[in-house]
């Protein structure tokens, strides 16, 4: 067993603290740090200091002063018992950052009836300002986040956020009157929601985008609707990337207008799994469904267009599997296919219709079979924002064994070599972690702080900063590699990143990435 003494001094030589992920705010000039306690704070004597804070969030909000506020929220339930009054308005030129103590720590328990925060919509004049709100470490119950605007800029940025039992939406962006309306969602969960989330375009454009986030059990998953009216047409889009819907009575739906007024909704599948609902995406008049490097399987149907308009809902598909639902397709839709395997009738070039070889499509797992005839048959040019699908993979690797990489079909790329987290991670303990290849080859297995994309060719990528890494010594496959956590809790909230290169002869194959925190 190797100490990790080396890896951790270099961590608190630097002076590194937990790792933070940045949303990238415009930059503001921050005002103040307010602290909000639902259990130790008042509103009547407190300051909004960390010492002293406040109890309501609906309190600090009417106190806060101009410029950049964080708000951060001590754990606990933030409800109408505790003082709240829903919604809660947040006003136009506000930059505004609220974190929390953790999903399922800090809690924001609406009535249901209407949105716990409430962005231009409450009061009814939209916001002609720029507005810019972000939201880290929540949970919201009940009711979620309402978003308004008219002819101005805004963004909504949340990370690591539950919504979970939303009667009606736990996010809804909506524009109007030419203005442009934006939410950004990383490593967030809908689940039991009337709809996860949602994108309207009334005469503007909404965009949001997702990424490595989950929604479930949900009415409908995600709702792009490009209604436009008298004074302009209406784009909405969704784009949801590394995520997984599955579930849902409507795993995705796009609803347009070419009959009276132009708009369009579409949703943007990339690396993306949707699988478990009763429909996969449903079209509605003018709209669009695009699939790039996803997978539809599993669902009782996986697409189906209803409405006015039926021929005015376009299917896309790029590198994607569409295949395994109850009924998948009618081809007619179709607007075009490329190195994607789908039902017979769609043609396209490098368009396959096989059984995909899933790891268990009974069982609801649709990973590739090593035996995959999908392995190396997604688009050869593939091109992608981030060089990692959601199992931490790199995107494109040799797996079929030719000496040449390129990407799989659908949402999951086969890897030959694997590393697994076997332990806990907690301080006074040992972390084992074990790595997987082709038989006979060997191993080199490298730990670091942070996360970086270099492309190594044929193996893959290096997902994690070979700056300050620590690499052990080569060992043979398979191999189980342990390290003792020292007793100190200034480690706890450090993050570690690890990945193996192996190695057989002329063949080099990177791990998929491990991620783990130190905990208490």
């Amino acid at each position: 067993m190797a100490p990790l003494l080396q890896v951790f001094s270099q961590i608190t030589s630097r002076g590194v603290a937990a790792l933070a992920l940045t949303l990238g705010l415009s930059p503001a000039a921050w005002s103040a740090d307010l602290f909000v306690d639902p259990v130790l704070g008042s509103d009547v004597t407190g300051t909004g200091t960390a010492s002293a804070p406040w109890k309501t969030i609906t309190y600090t909000v009417a106190q806060m002063p101009a410029g950049g506020n964080d708000i951060f929220l001590s754990a606990g339930d933030y409800s109408e018992a505790s003082g709240e009054v829903f919604p809660i308005a947040l006003s136009a030129g506000e930059q505004l950052s609220f974190n929390g103590a953790g999903q399922g720590a800090t809690n924001i328990v609406g009535n249901g009836t209407s949105p716990s925060f409430s962005i231009g919509a409450i009061p009814s004049v939209f916001p002609s300002q720029e507005i810019s709100i972000s939201v880290h470490n929540l949970t919201f119950e009940n009711s979620g986040i309402y978003y308004a605007n008219g002819s101005s800029l805004a963004e909504v940025l949340v990370d690591d956020t539950h919504f979970n039992n939303v009667v009606w939406t736990g996010i809804v962006v909506s524009s109007s009157s030419g203005g442009f309306g934006s939410a950004v969602i990383r490593d967030s969960v809908f689940s039991n929601c009337g709809w996860g989330v949602s994108a309207s375009a009334w005469a503007s454009t909404t965009k949001v985008n997702l990424f490595d986030s989950v929604i479930s059990n949900c009415g409908t998953g995600a709702l792009a609707d490009g209604g436009g009216n008298p004074f302009g047409p209406g784009y909405a889009t969704i784009t949801m990337t590394r995520c997984e819907v599955r579930a849902c009575q409507k795993g995705s739906q796009g609803i347009g207008n070419d009959f009276d007024f132009l708009g369009i909704g579409a949703i943007h599948f990339v690396d993306s799994l949707i699988t478990g609902n009763s429909i996969g995406f449903e079209g509605y008049d003018f709209s669009d469904l695009f699939l790039n490097s996803s997978t539809m399987a599993g669902n009782t149907e996986g697409v189906v267009v209803s409405a006015f308009q039926p021929a005015s809902t376009y299917l896309s598909f790029l590198g994607s599997i569409l295949w395994g639902n109850t009924f998948d397709v009618l081809s007619a839709n179709v607007n075009q296919a490329q190195y994607s395997n789908v039902p017979a009738g769609i043609r396209g070039v490098g368009v396959t219709h096989v059984d995909p070889l899933f790891v268990d499509s009974a069982m609801g797992d649709f990973h590739l079979l090593s035996t995959s005839p999908l392995i190396d048959m997604g688009h050869p040019t593939y091109m992608a924002g981030q060089e990692w699908e959601s199992d931490l993979d790199p995107r494109v690797v040799d797996g079929d064994l030719d000496g040449t990489k390129r990407v799989d079909m659908g949402f999951d790329e086969y890897n030959p070599a694997q590393l697994a987290l076997t332990t806990g991670t907690s301080i006074n303990s040992t972390i084992t972690l074990d790595t997987t290849g082709l038989a006979g080859g060997a191993y080199i297995l490298a730990i670091g702080f942070g996360v970086a994309q270099v492309d190594l060719g044929p193996a893959g990528t290096v997902l994690i900063d070979p700056i300050g890494a620590v690499k052990l010594p080569a060992a043979p496959l398979p191999g189980s590699d342990s390290f003792a956590v020292p007793n100190v809790s200034a480690l706890i909230g450090i993050d570690l990143h690890a990945q193996a290169l192996t190695v057989l002869g002329p063949l080099a194959h990177l791990s998929n990435r491990i991620d783990l925190t130190i905990e208490p």
